[in-house]
């Protein structure tokens, strides 16, 4: 009998956040006010389950629906989705009666479940600029914390910018340490106020390769799960199968240079962003000599 493949679909619950970040893409949804309702959220989820196996639950931060949350998880749980991902900043985690309500609510639930948190720096300095909140990186590693101490299985997901990718390693560590399943890092989606802050937070990618290597060296020796996204595959050579393409994300444009048409890796990889290539265009036509 073949596999039933895992499919998902990820839904954008909210469009608050208690966190402001400099390079955060969902703005762009925000500005729209694309606010689902309770039953919408439903709705989608019975649309979409005779194709899809697992449900992610995005933001803006999911965890400010409170109770809401854990209803959207029972009802996905109870419609037949085997796998349930929560991507959050992890803030509201660190209160223990949160934590404790979170964990006792959704004790049948508990092993369906995966949460990834955004950690998008190995310190208070980096990290709370990037959030341009004071005291996130605190509350959101003491929820990592709480997270793990419950049983949780968590993950992290950082976007790489201009303050960070030269400690993409160190962070790797920490993460380490603090108990991660696997740890993803994003180039910036170039939306909302990634796009408006482009020139403060978005890294070429001819500086960021160096670092991203030494980083999945680190990840080669020490054998942890690390996934790379948004960047061409031909800008990390021999290291691109550990890129994950982005084809899937339709809200993004992504153009290819003639060059491409005779590149090995052509039909795996989305090519680079439009507004990337349109914010520097002389960098992209000496990598792609085009």
């Amino acid at each position: 009998m073949e596999s039933k493949k895992l499919r998902k679909i990820n839904v954008p619950v909210i469009t608050k956040c208690n966190n402001n970040c400099l390079f955060c893409a969902a703005k762009h949804y925000s500005i729209k006010n694309l606010n689902l309702t309770y039953s919408q959220i439903k709705n989608i989820l019975l649309k979409y389950k005779k194709n899809c196996n697992i449900v992610g639950f995005s933001g803006g931060e999911p965890t400010l629906l409170n109770s809401k949350l854990i209803k959207l998880i029972k009802f996905a749980k109870s419609i037949g989705y085997e796998g349930i991902e929560i991507t959050t900043n992890g803030r509201l985690f660190s209160s223990k009666k949160y934590t404790q309500v979170f964990c006792q609510k959704l004790k049948k639930e508990k092993d369906n479940i995966s949460i990834t948190i955004s950690i998008h720096g190995p310190n208070s300095s980096v990290h709370d600029y990037l959030t341009q909140t004071k005291g996130s990186f605190s509350q959101t590693i003491k929820g990592f914390k709480n997270l793990v101490a419950n049983g949780f299985k968590v993950y992290t997901r950082s976007v790489i910018t201009k303050q960070n990718f030269n400690l993409l390693s160190k962070m790797l560590k920490i993460f380490i340490k603090l108990g991660a399943r696997e740890s993803c890092f994003a180039y910036p989606i170039l939306l909302g106020n990634a796009l408006a802050n482009f020139d403060l937070v978005v890294p070429k990618y001819t500086e960021i390769v160096p670092y991203i290597k030494d980083l999945l060296i680190l990840k080669h020796n020490i054998n942890f799960p690390v996934i790379i996204k948004g960047i061409p595959l031909c800008i990390l050579d021999k290291f691109s199968r550990f890129q994950k393409d982005w084809k899937e994300k339709s809200s993004l444009e992504f153009k290819k240079c003639r060059v491409c048409e005779k590149c090995k890796l052509n039909k795996f990889c989305s090519g680079i962003d439009i507004n990337y290539q349109r914010k520097n265009e002389d960098e992209v036509k000496k990598i792609f000599k085009n």
